[in-house]
């Protein structure tokens, strides 16, 4: 695969294989001036094939609202291409959004600043800050189960690590001096290493390979659209809250992380839910 291949996935570990079906990925105006740019999701292995969240662009007037920007790089050119069509028709304000902070829907939220707007905002519910640093949430995470069951031994975290480690093995980026430490500890593990040491190579496999960089979350970037601030609507019956962009109404709704929001369109009676409805932590 051509290096410019490559770089069309989230990581150099991804299985290459993958770029046939994101490329069948469609973009699609469901409402005028309100576009849906498809997501996947892998069919094996959620590192080698890594999923990607749904990605919403919708106008109002001179402003547009983007709701996540999904995880591989092979998106910008189809996000850049609906954000140029807006912006030649007179927008000038660009804002983003995120549902929530999983690492599957903000990689390329950096793309605002690629879009030539007049002005460009990112919008984050204060809650999500901390997720949105990925690998301290996701080991904090499992710290806490700490006080419940032991992860490394119940997800049997030693055979994962070397399963991931061989895996690693068919790239090129295996030999980058650095993910050298990491490999390190991962090929001194036994089946009679400690939890703690388990735990340790799991740290740092998460810490220096599955999330060594986050600059292009630009989390700090981010305006934090505080709890303290939001607003009470009735929508359909219900009432909510959250916070008004626009015509948009972003409802925090806390259902799969404590900042999750679904966007409202009260123009087209359109709720963009996020992963709201796909149960992962039961």
């Amino acid at each position: 695969m051509s290096e410019d291949k490559k770089q069309m996935l989230c990581s150099p570990f991804c299985d290459p294989g993958m770029l046939e079906d994101l490329e069948k990925c469609r973009v699609m105006e469901i409402f005028p001036d309100v576009f849906f740019i498809e997501g996947y999701a892998g069919t094996a292995g959620f590192f080698s094939r890594p999923p990607s969240g749904n990605i919403f662009i919708m106008r109002d007037g001179d402003t547009v609202l983007v709701e996540d920007s999904g995880h591989h790089p092979f998106y910008r050119d189809k996000m850049l291409a609906v954000l140029k069509k807006f912006k030649d028709e007179g927008a000038k304000e660009l804002i983003l959004t995120m549902s929530h902070g999983h690492w599957d829907h903000g990689k390329n939220n950096d793309v605002i600043f690629e879009a030539g707007y007049e002005k460009a905002r990112f919008l984050l519910a204060e809650p999500e800050f901390h997720t949105l640093n990925i690998a301290e949430h996701l080991i904090g995470d499992q710290k806490k189960l700490f006080k419940y069951y032991d992860p490394c031994k119940s997800q049997n975290y030693y055979e994962g690590l070397k399963q991931q480690l061989e895996y690693f093995k068919m790239f090129p980026a295996y030999k980058e001096p650095k993910f050298q430490k990491t490999w390190k500890m991962i090929e001194a593990l036994t089946p009679e290493s400690s939890t703690e040491e388990v735990f340790a190579a799991w740290c740092a496999n998460m810490k220096n390979v599955m999330a060594s960089d986050l600059s292009s979350y630009i989390i700090d970037k981010a305006e934090p659209l505080k709890l303290k601030d939001r607003e009470k609507r009735t929508i359909g019956g219900q009432e909510v809250l959250g916070w008004p962009v626009g015509r948009f109404f972003l409802i925090h709704e806390a259902s799969q992380s404590p900042g999750h929001i679904s966007v409202y369109d009260p123009k087209y009676k359109l709720m963009i839910t996020g992963d709201a409805t796909l149960e992962i932590n039961p």
